[in-house]
C-alpha cells in the first residue's frame, strides 16, 4: 500500500513519503487524495487532447469563423468586457443565415434597398422571411416571454436567453479586415459590446459563407 501511495503521488507531481512518517489513517487519507489528483490530471489531458484534436480537424472555413469571435473577444478586452463563448447552436444559425443570404437578393448591394424602393438593410431577415430570435428558436435557443427563474431546471438541449444580436458583412477577405469594419461601424460595433437594454452578452457563434460573414450573440438566462 505504501508503495502504491508513492507511485500515485509520483504521477500527481508529488514528492514521495518516507516509512515510518505516516501512521495508518494519515496514508489512507493520502493515498485517497493522490488517486484523486491522478485521476483529474488524467482527465485534464484527456481534455486537452480532445480539444487539440478538434483543432486540427477544423476546415478553412471553421478556422476562420473561430477567429472572427477570438478578434471581437480582443476588442472586447480592451474595453474591460468579458470573453463570448463559443455557442455550437448559434454557430449553426449563423452558418445557415450565411448561405440563405445570396437567395434573399442578388446583388449583394441591393441588401440596401428596401422592398418599397427606400434605402434600408434586409439583410437580417431570412428568405423566408424568419428574423433573428425565430433563426435561433430552429436551433433550440428560445428567448420566453417571462424569464424563468433560476431555479427552474432546464429541458435538456434547450438553451433560454434573454436577447440576441447579430452582425453581418461579405466582401471582406479575411476575419481581420470583417471585425475591423464592424468596429468602425457605431451600429456593428454596438452589438460586439452588448450595448442592448438587455442583461450582457454570454455566447456568440460566427458562419461563414462565400465570403458573407454572419456573427450572432445571446445572452443566456
Amino acid at each position: 500500500m505504501f508503495d502504491q501511495l508513492n507511485e500515485d503521488r509520483i504521477i500527481a507531481g508529488l514528492d514521495p513519503f518516507i516509512w515510518g512518517t505516516l501512521n495508518e489513517m494519515q496514508i489512507r487519507h493520502q493515498a485517497q487524495f493522490a488517486a484523486q489528483a491522478a485521476q483529474e490530471a488524467q482527465e485534464a489531458a484527456a481534455q486537452e487532447a480532445q480539444e487539440a484534436l478538434e483543432i486540427a480537424n477544423r476546415t478553412p472555413q471553421e478556422v476562420a469563423e473561430r477567429r472572427v469571435l477570438e478578434l471581437v473577444n480582443e476588442e472586447r478586452a480592451n474595453e474591460g468586457l468579458h470573453p463570448l463563448i463559443w455557442h455550437d447552436g448559434v454557430a449553426t444559425a449563423a452558418r445557415l443565415h450565411a448561405q440563405d443570404i445570396p437567395s434573399i437578393t442578388e446583388p449583394l448591394g441591393s441588401f440596401f434597398t428596401a422592398e418599397n424602393g427606400e434605402s434600408g438593410f434586409r439583410g437580417h431577415f431570412g428568405s423566408d422571411g424568419s428574423t433573428i430570435p425565430q433563426r435561433l428558436e430552429r436551433q433550440q435557443i428560445i428567448r420566453p416571454p417571462i424569464a424563468p427563474p433560476p431555479q427552474m431546471i432546464r429541458p435538456e438541449g434547450i438553451t433560454f436567453i434573454s436577447g440576441a444580436g447579430e452582425n453581418v458583412a461579405w466582401g471582406h477577405g479575411s476575419p481581420q479586415s470583417t471585425v475591423r469594419a464592424w468596429m468602425n461601424s457605431p451600429g456593428h460595433r454596438a452589438p460586439i459590446m452588448g450595448e442592448f437594454g438587455w442583461e450582457g452578452l454570454t455566447h456568440a457563434g460566427v458562419g461563414l459563407h462565400n465570403n458573407i460573414w454572419v456573427i450572432k450573440f445571446i445572452a443566456v438566462h
